[in-house]
Parts: C-alpha cells; structure tokens; sequence
C-alpha cells in the first residue's frame, strides 16, 4: 500500500501500444530526473497518436507544463492538451475531453516521496 507521500503517475494508451508506453515512461522519466517536484502534480498521462494529455491533480505552476512540455519534445512531439481531475484546462487540440478512460489504464509507474520512479 502507498504511503501518502508516494503518487502514481498512470501511463495510457487506446490499445496496449508498448511503443506509446514506452515513450511515456521515458517522459515520466526526463520530467522525473529533471523536475522531480513536478510528478506529485500528475495524475495520468495519455498518448494517441503523438498528442500527449495530461491529466493534474491541480493547476500546475507553469514551470511544471513547461517540464512536461519539454519532455515530450524530447520524443520528437509537440502537441499536448492538459487537464485538472479531467477537466480541460489548456492545450493544443481544441477543448477536447479528457480521453481515457479506466481501461486504458495499460502501465502505472510509482513515484516515491524521494522521486524514485518504479515501473
């Protein structure tokens, strides 16, 4: 069981795509290893085909969009929209809903209180 100070940050994808998830974990890892503070604000992360959303827990400060932002332009992809708890909040692609659901929930990777990520 997580103590209160361990977050998941849940990867989705439409379908059980290992290369989305894959560059979802590599993201979750850059934004881990370079803005570790970052990831106790993210609830989920969704990729379909190259759009990456993000799912908060709260407003995010700007420099933690940026972090996430930039890590997916790591993988070559530049487009995102973000959520608070599903709701939208800003993004690239119009005022879409939140796309995942809980069967898309493909991988989950813990964060631990010292920004350890567990696959």
């Amino acid at each position: 069981m997580l103590q209160a100070s361990e977050r998941i940050v849940t990867l989705l994808t439409d379908n059980a795509e290992p290369f989305r998830l894959d560059r979802l974990a590599r993201v979750v890892r850059h934004v881990g290893r370079n803005n570790p503070g970052t990831l106790a604000f993210v609830i989920a992360v969704h990729d379909h085909e190259g759009l990456l959303s993000v799912n908060w827990r709260t407003s995010p400060p700007l420099t933690s969009l940026a972090a996430v932002v930039d890590a997916w332009a790591t993988e070559h992809e530049f487009t995102s929209n973000h959520y608070v708890k599903s709701r939208w909040l800003i993004g690239d692609v119009g005022q879409i809903a939140w796309p995942a659901a809980s069967w898309n929930a493909n991988r989950s990777m813990k964060l631990t209180s010292k920004g350890h990520l567990d696959p």
